[in-house]
């Protein structure tokens, strides 16, 4: 079967999965443990229709300064609590029949602040219900404030303050959000606009801190009666009466929020942390306040009676934080407004957030998915590699070729499945006879021994019974071995061929391979799979094309060993079992070259038994100056590393005594019982590198 498109994933996709699982999990554990979806989405902007979120995730656009990757996380990551946010504290159709209601194209509405153009309720309705919402996550959830904050400061408006001064209506607007999430002043603002928005901060606050969706955009009718007469009277004078605020991602006509009832549990237990919080700041004021002297006291009784007769208090409906200051981002640091001179609070004022930790962390969390990806994609990346084979005669010297590292080009998960079938019985007893050998052997003592330690109570028996057997003996045991397997596969052509009458050569290969990763698998021995073959492949500035099309440059075609990576070590899924079952036999077969490269592969690894396993029919073709004593060469200074090699011979018996003369001592004829001489050959090996 062909290989299905998109089977293994792009290291990209791989990088993009893992944040979004990252963040799924992160919501998950911050929001309660309530389960939800979440999913990438392209279009225009993030949205959630209440049981899933939908975050954008190309969020750079022209419209915004260059952003690095590790910004780019940061800002999906803002985008992704402000959605879950909605739902956490928001209801559904509250900003749209707000909108619907006070919505009107008749500019003598709007001349009499009665009704208003719906490019300004969006505006207004969009922006206030997101400073209620971002405002209630940074209650509950403290450290998401430096999530929304750089969003806040870096992608909301654009490039914040490009147009600052342009315009006293845009520069109302950025002014006015700005407030509203607490972030510092554009010094280059139209005065008047400024002039404008400080009108209405304590209304901000009231929106900031309203206990319900509803109650935030009734706070929200009560800033735009406020300040519409200014704002219409600026729309005549510059000509702007049919230029509305350009439509953006504050409509939140896509999103579906959260159960009403839900919300409300939600909204209720925000407000009792602000209530708490206000009443605990009350306390400690009036803590302070019994320490002050009695004039003290006088001049705050004197200056408290003036307020009350000429300046109006506060809405009684706004719930504040301590020391909270709706331009100020910094305030979640001040530990109360009594600190510092007023120029020294200004100066902090002007200060804008420092990101450096908390990009810092992202960073580290970007390389962990990167390298994440590279273990998971770097086995089946198209690839040329050097091979050099070192030949130990004297009138041979060593030489070096490529070898093609590429995916297989078939795939056919059900032939595996039923290749198991055939094995099934077979896999548990492997495995544990594998397991059995590699567990430690326990300290042996012997007793009536010809040699060893003298028993002081036996040596009567040496003078009056003439018994020699008078010493004991002590066998240390062995520790567990660790191991690691590699399966090296010949698919070239004469593996069409028949093992007996009705078995093919390659059939019962794919059994002994499908039987040594299941097995190896139970009994959790790291264990990869390879297919070798030769063939013709194209080579382009490194980019590499095989099977061959046809369509091809005659230039850039080669003739080399293809090596295709089935199973990597650790993996035993889909991916690797369609490999597995749908292999079929190709060309040729330059054994040398697979099997040096295959030796190559095991050196990096520090295993007591590092054991290559090939499966070949013991029909190799070999490239000018090579023959079996290259491949037992081979075989012999792979030994000497540390690396034993072993052949099972699926083939014509009369090809067996060149197999053995290839793989002196590690020749294994699979038409007998592979279990039992496959087992034996382990167990040699064992006993031979046991440390």
């Amino acid at each position: 079967m062909p290989l299905p498109a998109n089977l293994i994933p792009s290291r990209e996709e791989i990088i993009k999965e893992r944040e979004r699982e990252r963040l799924h999990r992160y919501l998950f554990i911050k929001f309660g443990r309530k389960k939800f979806d979440m999913y990438w989405t392209n279009e225009e902007t993030s949205f959630t229709d209440y049981s899933s979120i939908y975050v954008k995730y190309q969020l750079q656009t022209p419209a915004h300064r260059l952003f690095n990757l590790e910004e780019m996380r940061m800002l999906r990551k803002g985008h992704a609590l402000h959605e879950r946010g909605h739902i956490e504290y928001d209801v559904s159709g509250v900003t749209y029949n707000w909108r619907m209601n006070n919505v009107s194209a008749d500019k003598k509405d709007w001349a009499a602040n009665f009704k208003y153009p719906m490019g300004w309720l969006k505006y207004f309705s969009g922006i206030m219900v997101d400073v209620r919402m971002e405002n209630f996550v940074i209650v509950d959830l403290p450290e998401t404030k430096q999530y929304f904050d750089f969003c806040n400061y870096n992608w909301r408006f654009g490039i914040r303050g490009e147009h600052a001064g342009e315009d006293r209506l845009y520069d109302f607007r950025e002014c006015l959000a700005s407030r509203g999430f607490n972030l510092t002043d554009i010094p280059e603002w139209h005065p008047e606009a400024v002039e404008l928005v400080e009108s209405v901060e304590s209304m901000i606050r009231d929106v900031q801190f309203s206990s319900s969706t509803q109650e935030g955009m009734d706070n929200t009718s009560r800033i735009v009666k406020e300040v519409w007469p200014t704002l219409y009277e600026w729309m005549v004078q510059d000509s702007q009466e049919d230029k509305e605020p350009e439509e953006n991602e504050s409509g939140h006509d896509n999103s579906n929020w959260g159960d009403p009832d839900d919300v409300k549990q939600n909204s209720d237990r925000v407000v009792m942390k602000i209530q708490l919080t206000r009443k605990n700041g009350e306390e400690d004021s009036e803590g302070k306040g019994n320490d002050k002297s009695e004039d003290e006291n006088e001049e705050s009784k004197g200056n408290s009676s003036k307020k009350t007769n000429g300046e109006p208090e506060e809405n009684s409906n706004s719930i504040e934080q301590k020391g909270e200051s709706p331009h100020d981002p910094n305030d979640e640091d001040q530990s109360d407004g009594e600190s510092g001179t007023e120029g020294e609070n200004e100066a902090e004022d002007c200060k804008k957030p420092d990101f450096k930790g908390i990009l810092t962390a992202i960073s580290a969390e970007l390389k962990a998915d990167e390298k994440a990806a590279d273990d998971e994609v770097g086995p089946y990346l198209a690839q040329l590699v050097d091979v050099k084979v070192g030949d130990e005669k004297k009138d041979r010297k060593a030489y070096s070729d490529k070898v093609v590292l590429i995916p297989y080009h078939g795939h056919d998960s059900s032939a595996y499945v039923n290749l198991k079938e055939q094995v099934k019985r077979q896999i548990q007893p492997t495995s544990s006879t594998l397991k059995k050998l590699l567990d430690p052997t326990p300290d042996q003592k012997y007793t009536n021994q010809r040699s060893g330690r003298l028993n002081v109570t036996k040596v009567w028996s040496a003078s009056i019974m003439d018994d020699p057997n008078v010493f004991n003996r002590h066998v240390k045991g062995t520790p567990a071995q660790e191991a690691r397997i590699l399966v090296l596969d010949d698919i070239s052509g004469s593996t069409g061929g028949w093992v007996t009458p009705g078995v093919c050569r390659i059939d019962a290969m794919k059994k002994a391979m499908v039987l040594l990763s299941e097995a190896t698998e139970a009994a959790k021995i790291p264990t990869a799979v390879y297919a070798f073959t030769e063939d013709r492949y194209s080579e382009i500035d490194g980019r590499i094309m095989y099977p061959l099309t046809g369509s091809e440059d005659p230039k850039t075609i080669k003739l080399g060993t293809i090596i295709h990576p089935l199973k990597p070590y650790g993996r035993l899924g889909n991916v690797e079992k369609g490999f597995i079952g749908a292999l079929e036999p190709q060309n040729g077969n330059r054994d040398t070259l697979a099997l040096q490269w295959a030796v190559d592969a095991l050196k990096p690894y520090h295993e007591s038994i590092r054991l290559l396993i090939v499966l070949s029919d013991g029909e190799p073709c070999f490239s000018a100056n090579e023959d079996e004593n290259t491949m037992r060469s081979i075989v012999q200074q792979a030994q000497k590393q540390g690396i034993d090699v072993l052949c099972l011979f699926i083939g014509p018996e009369h090809s067996f005594p060149a197999v053995k003369n290839m793989y002196p001592g590690g020749a294994i004829f699979v038409s007998k019982n592979l279990i039992r001489d496959l087992t034996q050959q382990v167990m040699q090996i064992i006993k031979r590198r046991r440390k």
